[in-house]
């Protein structure tokens, strides 16, 4: 969260951990301070992985409250839209929920009244043809009725109305809600009944050994560490404050080593380079390699290591894009360099088709970093 009065960025604890990822389903509710997400990768970022899976995901839509700063499960992603997920591409987030394309549809998730709806076909048409009539349109801002969209290779701001009542409900949900107890009814007859009488007392019995086994193994064990204690073998200390003590003793010595500048350049890059995707750091290494054999990289390439190459043009462009913004911003933020890592130009024969690189005065830096 952004700290007004240090005027910086600060972490705050949350209830749990869901690693919120450049995915498609995701929306703000800025009304309610509210963030919803449809899916989140099965990831813990505190702890250290050999490598990236990013295979595991967690359909659950959840929601977090930005004023408690806890995370709610509404349920699971429907099949419905879990099966079409790859049609789905991110637009904004708009008041009545999150605005995204939809093949060649417009439609809101509303996550709120677990409902989805479809911009009506006349509409549809008209809106899209403006919306994605320039592939150089990246940038989206809904403010009440009023979708505003611009384009920072050509300087442009334009914008368009668009009103709920321009959308249809369809009859597909965004989730499925976990069903309650109460509403879930078990008829028994006399001989289930008897069944569970049985089962009951069976289990109290089984409970009964387990619970007396343990109790005498317990006491045994605590007679052997009495006899220890006594015999001066082992020193009574509190077992979670030892550990206690050894986390903090670690903790102080890496603290030692940053300030002493023990900890190398690798072992610091190994652990940078984890803050990239596995595709983020695929697409880093084509055009890199692309541009040091003086070569550009092409769209169709950069279509093939997204997976993106049977998908239609829109969302093309838009993993495109999300991906090299995200290469660039990153390296930007981790090596403390202000300048834009990956570029493009217009292809010479097609000048509405793009071609990346990496400018050859900087591929020395970025051959330290991969080889890092």
């Amino acid at each position: 969260m952004y700290v007004d009065k240090a005027r910086q960025w600060d972490v705050v604890g949350l209830n749990e951990e869901i690693p919120m990822m450049a995915a498609p389903l995701v929306w703000y509710d800025m009304a309610k301070g509210r963030i919803y997400i449809g899916w989140s990768m099965k990831r813990n970022q505190a702890v250290k992985t050999s490598s990236l899976n990013e295979t595991n995901f967690v359909y659950d839509v959840s929601v977090l409250d930005l004023a408690t700063k806890n995370w709610q499960k509404l349920g699971t992603l429907s099949a419905y839209l879990k099966e079409k997920s790859a049609l789905i591409g991110n637009i904004t987030s708009s008041p009545w929920g999150q605005l995204v394309g939809f093949g060649n549809k417009l439609m809101i998730i509303d996550y709120t009244n677990n409902r989805l709806l479809y911009l009506k076909p006349g509409r549809n048409e008209a809106v899209s043809t403006i919306l994605f009539a320039d592939p150089d349109t990246h940038l989206y801002y809904f403010k009440d009725s009023t979708l505003y969209f611009g384009n920072t290779a050509k300087n442009i701001v334009d914008s368009i109305q668009l009103h709920i009542n321009d959308f249809a409900v369809s009859n597909e949900v965004v989730y499925t809600a976990p069903k309650s107890n109460s509403t879930i009814t078990l008829t028994f007859n006399r001989y289930w009944l008897y069944a569970a009488d049985g089962v009951v007392v069976g289990i109290t019995i089984g409970l009964g050994l387990i619970i007396w086994k343990k109790r005498k193994s317990h006491n045994k064990k605590h007679a052997t560490i009495n006899s220890q204690l006594k015999n001066g073998n082992i020193k009574e200390t509190n077992n979670s404050r030892s550990v206690q003590t050894i986390i903090e003793t670690k903790e102080l010595h890496i603290n030692s080593e940053l300030k002493n500048g023990s900890i190398n350049e690798t072992n610091n890059s190994i652990g940078i380079k984890t803050f990239f995707e596995e595709k983020e750091l695929q697409t880093l290494n084509l055009i890199y390699t692309n541009s040091s054999q003086g070569k550009t990289t092409s769209i169709e390439e950069l279509n093939k290591i997204l997976g993106v190459t049977q998908k239609n043009i829109e969302i093309q462009k838009k993993q495109r894009s999300d991906t090299i913004i995200s290469i660039n911003k990153k390296y930007s933020l981790i090596t403390g360099k202000k300048h834009t890592i990956i570029e493009r130009k217009k292809t010479e024969l097609d000048k509405r088709s793009f071609e990346y690189f990496i400018e050859s005065m900087q591929l020395e830096e970025v051959t330290k970093f991969l080889n890092s």
